[in-house]
């Protein structure tokens, strides 16, 4: 394993660091803590929305609004369908409304329903509202970059 030695600082981030470090919120901190209120990552407000999903499909609200074309369908098809459903998988579920439809074995007024379940979305449950931010090292020099308690007693110095 290679180990990549740090990039120094340089003499304006030397300044900008020596500068930082006057501020009373470092007042009485040791050099550790200090290392560490450089270098964490503070929670934002995540800044893209949070994305829609295809609702997750219901067997039995389908099934209700395919009633009339169920009975056209092979055993086989309906077996096919029912795994489509239990995939929730959208499109295949579409094709098959989209079969029922044409061969006449729903209404309009029924595939409209199954199109309109098909298009439901929820919230996606695994969208984060706060997400790692900068670091205050990044906000002050620009980079992301550890530093070391020499390295701070150096600055303090």
């Amino acid at each position: 394993m290679t180990v990549i030695p740090r990039q120094a600082f340089t003499d304006a981030e030397k300044a900008i660091l020596r500068q930082e470090l006057r501020g009373a919120e470092y007042a009485g901190k040791t050099p550790e803590e200090i290392a560490r209120m450089l270098t964490i990552r503070s929670l934002i407000p995540n800044p893209k929305p949070q994305p829609q999903l295809p609702k997750p499909l219901d067997k039995a609200v389908l099934f209700q609004q395919l009633q009339s074309a169920l009975v056209n369908f092979s055993d086989q098809a309906l077996i096919r369908l029912s795994e489509a459903v239990d995939a929730n998988d959208h499109a295949t579920v579409k094709l098959w409304a989209d079969l029922a439809l044409a061969r006449g074995w729903v209404t309009q007024a029924d595939y409209d329903l199954v199109v309109a379940e098909l298009q439901k979305t929820v919230p996606d449950p695994d969208w984060e509202s706060h997400i790692p931010g900068p670091t205050r090292m990044f906000e002050l020099i620009g980079r992301d970059r550890g530093i070391s308690v020499a390295e701070v007693e150096e600055l303090m110095a």
